[in-house]
């Protein structure tokens, strides 16, 4: 599954009301994880299931 991103993380920061520095390194995690494979303006979403579960921790 691919969802287009915003178009920088400053503006996905901003969006989230954080700084970019912490959306890169969210990314660079579940990226990481093999979560989420990221490339220039494009999320591709590997592991639908681990994001719900994260999700899920998180609430």
């Amino acid at each position: 599954m691919r969802r287009r991103r915003w178009a920088t993380q400053a503006e996905m920061a901003s969006r989230l009301g954080t700084v970019p520095d912490v959306v890169n390194r969210a990314l660079r995690k579940l990226a990481e994880g093999e979560m989420i494979h990221v490339e220039r303006h494009q999320i591709q979403i590997l592991d639908k299931e681990g994001l719900k579960a994260i999700a899920q921790v998180i609430e």
